[in-house]
């Protein structure tokens, strides 16, 4: 078994070269050591101020750590057994956390040799029963295990220093009733990465609602919400008593609309990233100070960087840029959390 200390980290395909960059800038030390798949690669560097869960990482989905490799040979099962007897469990002793619950973040990494991923969820389980381990969905600390066709990638790490709860970043929702359109896994996922509150019996501006997923979502969640769009929306969303529908686009309902006041300010429009931020900055004057704002930007083949600093400028001037991400659900976009700008 070769011991690392390295780091694992994914994005989006597409995104690949923007996440390298952004890693290298904020990482001292940073150096490419394997890439196992488009958009899966390994690294090593010495850990950011604030660790990887603060970052300020657009495009890096998720970073874990890879203590070690148990490459494919004939006593793969036992080195991993080893490994946690040995390391993990050892560690978990030492600060007082044997006996308690471990989350484990498991994926596959491009496409591993037939029947590994068997043998390794296998090794895995026994072994974390036979060290007394016991596992959660969600736990203080988490083993991070990437099964690849270099072998079993492991790591042990508080789950916050971690960049996602999710292994790899890959945040699931399964379809609910009532669900209206892929896009509100886009919102779902936003609100829980930025780890928002939506005000409930609060007002909500969905500006390019149709066919109404992010209506849906604010409305299920006890928001009053203005949909704005001249097509229509489904019929489901249409009906609800807490949306009010307005078929217009966005830029005259917000220079005729001088008495309205929302509390959240939504916005998933296909059209360039500068042009939704200046749409975004003439909204500004509809939110309540202190008021939150979540949009998406769309990215063009190349320049992804250079769109989003240009879009945040534009933003910059009515609101404070509270964070950006290319999330899960995201595809060429990223998602932005904003707040109105006080007095």
């Amino acid at each position: 078994m070769a011991l690392l200390g390295e780091w694992l980290f994914t994005c989006q395909p597409d995104a690949e070269q923007a996440a390298l960059a952004e890693l290298r800038a904020c990482a001292p030390g940073f150096r490419v050591t394997r890439m196992h798949a488009a958009g899966v690669g390994q690294f090593a560097a010495n850990v950011p101020a604030g660790g990887w869960g603060r970052a300020p990482l657009i495009f890096t989905r998720h970073v874990c750590p890879v203590d070690a490799l148990a490459d494919w040979t004939d006593d793969t099962e036992g080195h991993i057994y080893r490994y946690i007897h040995n390391d993990i469990r050892v560690k978990l002793a030492e600060i007082g956390l044997l006996g308690e619950a471990l989350a484990v973040q498991l994926r596959a990494i491009g496409v591993p040799p037939a029947g590994c991923r068997e043998r390794a969820v296998a090794a895995i389980g026994d072994a974390l029963s036979g060290a007394g381990v016991r596992r959660a969905d969600a736990a203080p600390w988490a083993l991070s295990v990437g099964i690849a066709r270099s072998g079993v990638l492991l790591g042990l790490s508080r789950t916050a220093d971690n960049r996602s709860p999710w292994p790899g970043g890959c945040r699931p929702f399964g379809r609910t009733d009532g669900m209206v359109c892929r896009s509100e896994f886009k919102l779902l996922e936003a609100l829980e990465v930025f780890g928002v509150e939506v005000p409930s019996g609060g007002s909500a501006l969905d500006l390019g609602a149709a066919p109404g997923g992010w209506t849906r979502v604010l409305a299920s969640r006890g928001m009053r919400v203005t949909a704005v769009d001249p097509a229509e929306l489904d019929g489901r969303v249409a009906r609800d008593s807490r949306v009010t529908h307005v078929k217009a686009t966005a830029q005259p309902y917000i220079m005729t609309s001088a008495d309205e006041s929302f509390d959240m300010i939504v916005n998933d429009m296909k059209m360039d990233a500068e042009i939704s931020a200046d749409i975004m900055v003439k909204a500004a004057r509809l939110l309540r100070p202190g008021g939150l704002a979540a949009l998406t930007l769309k990215l063009a083949a190349a320049g992804h960087i250079g769109k989003i600093r240009a879009a945040r400028r534009i933003l910059e001037g009515e609101y404070a840029v509270r964070n950006i991400r290319q999330l899960f659900h995201n595809r060429s976009e990223v998602t932005c959390l904003l707040s109105r700008r006080e007095g």
